[in-house]
């Protein structure tokens, strides 16, 4: 009995030492793992440090070329401004240089006409001289009048005579008797228009459209093709469209030939121009 027993626990404590065994190879598994983990993240952490040093890098290379180019518009505007002054010197100087030039031209003339009439008496002076030297020279001869004999003569002028000619006989004016008999020309009386709206699935709208279209009768409505209709209907827009005229020539033959209750019948049967369906 004791040595069962014995037995029992050994093989009890062999479990246990198996368990052990497993557990310490899953918890070595479990490390190696961690381990390479570790390493993945590592080496994921270096990468991200390298490429945030790499981005610092090149902000700083931005901010030096910001900097720079600050600097030259900086520079840039400077120039700009002397640039400006300077024109605005410039356009001062040639408005100042013009006024200059216009009031310098008024004392030009005014030295002209000073000099002018400085010269005048020395002129009259030389005129009064030379009178009495004009007046010692011998009076040149007239010229001798010319003879009546040798003026042009005119050649007496010839005229036609005047040739009249035969006054025109005025014909009498044609009076056209109008007879009593002939009566004045009659109008053509506009087409006669029915009220199209008496046919099921015909509404005002409809009744226009088809007028307008060249079918004002119930007659014009009988002896219309299905497919004229649907292409009228089609023509005027969507709202149109959805509506079926199957049975409108029916339905204008009958109220063309006066047959209204035949038709009421008809209608009876018919909801929106369609036979109802049982």
């Amino acid at each position: 009995m004791k040595s069962s027993a014995i037995d029992k626990q050994k093989a009890a404590i062999k479990k246990l030492k198996d368990q052990i065994g497993e557990l310490r190879k899953a918890i070595d598994k479990s490390k190696k793992e961690e381990r390479k983990a570790k390493k993945v993240y590592r080496d994921k952490l270096k990468a991200c440090r390298a490429h945030l040093k790499e981005l610092e890098k090149e902000y700083k290379q931005c901010k030096k070329e910001k900097n720079k180019n600050e600097k030259n518009y900086k520079k840039l505007k400077e120039k700009l401004a002397a640039l400006v002054k300077a024109a605005k010197a410039a356009k001062a100087k040639s408005k100042t240089e013009a006024k200059s030039s216009k009031k310098a031209q008024p004392d030009k003339t005014k030295s002209k006409a000073k000099t002018k009439a400085k010269d005048k008496p020395k002129s009259k002076v030389a005129k009064v001289v030379a009178k009495p030297a004009a007046a010692e020279k011998p009076t040149a001869k007239k010229p001798a009048p010319r003879s009546r004999s040798t003026a042009p003569t005119r050649k007496p002028s010839v005229r036609k005579p005047i040739t009249r000619r035969p006054a025109t006989t005025s014909k009498p004016p044609v009076t056209r008797q109008t007879s009593a008999t002939t009566k004045p020309p009659q109008m053509p009386e506009a087409p006669t228009k029915d009220r199209l709206r008496r046919i099921e699935g015909i509404g005002p709208k409809i009744e226009e459209l088809l007028h307008n279209s060249g079918i004002p009768t119930f007659k014009a409505l009988a002896a219309a093709r299905i497919a004229r209709l649907r292409a009228i209907l089609a023509e005027a827009g969507p709202r149109y469209r959805m509506h079926n005229p199957s049975t409108w020539a029916r339905q204008a033959r009958l109220a063309a030939s006066g047959k209204w209750e035949e038709l009421k019948a008809l209608q009876g049967r018919l909801h929106g121009g369609r036979e109802k369906k049982d």
